[in-house]
């Protein structure tokens, strides 16, 4: 191993072009040429023997442990590339698992494959039964999940630090995030790899009977339903009659017609217990302030009267006098138009 690092400025652009067109279904006439910079990459670090099984993980340098990725973007690549026909197909997803099996080797000499993922690995695809294929795929995706958040926080972490700590730092942080991007290539690759075994498997089947001259297998298209009516007149005799299958606009109306069966018939609340928690809250609020303001106006009407104000008092008096000659006037209702 060399003590220092390799000069790859092109692998973070790479990366970036290859993950773009495979998650963005983009134009692949960029695949080849960026399958050949891996590859050149590949070269480099095998002539200066970056990686080696007589090491430990810590004893690789930092800004070489992205380079773990290359042979499993070359898989990558080598999925994505434009086959014309079955045989070339067969040439590409051959290549693309020799390099998976390359990079889980490697992962497993500096033990970033746990025991369960091993288990998986070494199991034998014709032996899964679907049900448990299914598991496996749903817990793969929710460790995907997990580890991409983990990769996210990261690089979240390494750009906000980035201009206040020494270089030393966003090194140890750029190890760890390739670090999580292995672990979640491993994931990616122990499902991936049954996959492609298993369309070797058709192709190597179809490509038997191109060779042989037999037409290629195509499905059958869907027979009509026949549907009979049997029925019973006043004799007792059975009757058969064929009528229409039902059509698929009958059938939608039919599951419509099922759905609606416990649809409630009234209209539904109109505030929700938030909003109608808030209401209470603002009439108890107006309560409190027309009763704090009812106890202020008698302790200044005992005021007044402790004070025995006669001029304060007489004006108290004539005021609540026109008040009451106003709500004379003014019954309460007046103003309502319905009746």
């Amino acid at each position: 191993m060399t003590s220092s690092s390799l000069p790859s400025p092109d692998f973070f652009q790479l990366e970036s072009q290859l993950l773009r067109i495979e998650d963005e279904c983009l134009d692949k006439a960029p695949i080849p040429d960026i399958m050949k910079q891996f590859f050149i990459l590949l070269v480099e670090c095998e002539k200066k023997g970056t990686f080696s099984r007589n090491e430990e993980l810590d004893d690789i340098l930092s800004k070489n442990v992205k380079y773990l990725l290359l042979s499993f973007y070359i898989s990558k690549c080598l999925q994505l590339l434009k086959s014309d026909g079955i045989k070339q197909r067969h040439q590409h997803l051959d290549k693309a698992k020799h390099h998976v099996d390359v990079f889980l080797s490697r992962c497993s000499d500096y033990r970033l494959i746990t025991n369960e993922q091993q288990k998986l690995i070494d199991q034998d695809a014709a032996s899964v039964d679907p049900s448990t294929s299914r598991t496996q795929r749903i817990q793969s995706e929710r460790t995907k999940l997990e580890l991409k958040k983990k990769i996210q926080y990261l690089k979240f972490k390494k750009e906000k630090i980035s201009a206040t700590v020494e270089s030393d730092e966003l090194d140890e942080l750029e190890r760890e995030i390739y670090l999580e991007k292995v672990r979640m290539a491993v994931v990616e690759c122990i499902l991936g790899k049954r996959i492609m075994e298993q369309e070797l498997q058709l192709l190597k089947f179809a490509a038997m009977r191109e060779e042989s001259g037999e037409p290629a297998l195509k499905p059958e298209p869907p027979k009509p339903l026949k549907v009979t009516k049997l029925t019973k007149d006043h004799n007792g005799q059975i009757h058969a009659e064929n009528i229409k299958a039902p059509t698929a606009s009958m059938l939608s109306y039919r599951e419509q017609v099922k759905k609606d069966v416990f649809k409630p018939r009234s209209n539904g609340p109109t505030m929700s217990l938030e909003e109608y928690a808030q209401h209470e809250m603002q009439d108890a609020q107006e309560r409190s302030e027309r009763e704090r303001a009812c106890r202020q106006k008698e302790k200044e009407e005992h005021e007044l009267i402790e004070q025995e104000d006669e001029d304060a008092w007489e004006r108290k008096r004539k005021k609540d006098a026109a008040w009451d000659d106003w709500k004379d006037a003014n019954p309460k209702g007046q103003g309502n138009m319905r009746k």
